[in-house]
């Protein structure tokens, strides 16, 4: 009986060396794409895959949804926390007297990048997310009068986001 590889990937199988290979590939898109959260998620389940959308925005599946698919129509119930490129918080829908919002997928009442995947979602699914400056806020940012800025113009924005609900146009 030959001793097993003390080094898998190395001397094992071509499939050994194929999975090596994949997790390192996606170990490194993922530390190039995505902030300290969602890089730690996808360390922590080498399979879990990254996404890009075709308007640029890069997302990993943290849970499938098992509920239908949210088209264009659907109103749609989401959970969501967003973040700055640092990591700290400017928006959450679950922050004190907040609730999740409600709104009808493809109305443009909510940022392109959580358009784009949202039609990609299962109810039920969560989701975390980097989204383009283009897709988020763009130029304009989110700012005030006087210049102070929320979420600052051409800024990339990362969300956690849960699709609570998905109810089809009547």
């Amino acid at each position: 009986m030959a001793a097993s590889s003390p080094r898998p990937g190395l001397d094992g199988t071509r499939r050994d060396v194929i999975q090596t290979a994949s997790a390192a590939v996606a170990g490194l898109l993922a530390s190039a794409v995505l902030p300290a959260g969602a890089l730690a998620a996808a360390k922590a389940e080498p399979n879990r895959r990254v996404f890009t959308t075709d308007g640029g925005v890069k997302f990993i599946v943290l849970k499938e949804g098992t509920g239908p698919v949210a088209r264009d129509g659907d109103f749609c119930v989401v959970e969501f926390t967003g973040f700055l490129p640092d990591g700290a918080v400017f928006d959450a829908s679950n922050a004190p007297g907040r609730k999740p919002i409600a709104f009808q997928l493809g109305k443009r009442q909510v940022i392109k990048g959580w358009e784009e995947v949202l039609r990609l979602m299962n109810a039920g699914a969560e989701v975390q997310m980097v989204v383009p400056a283009n897709m988020a806020f763009g130029d304009k940012g989110i700012c005030i009068d006087n210049g102070d800025c929320l979420v600052k113009p051409g800024m990339d924005v990362r969300y956690d986001l849960q699709l609570k609900r998905v109810a089809p146009t009547p």
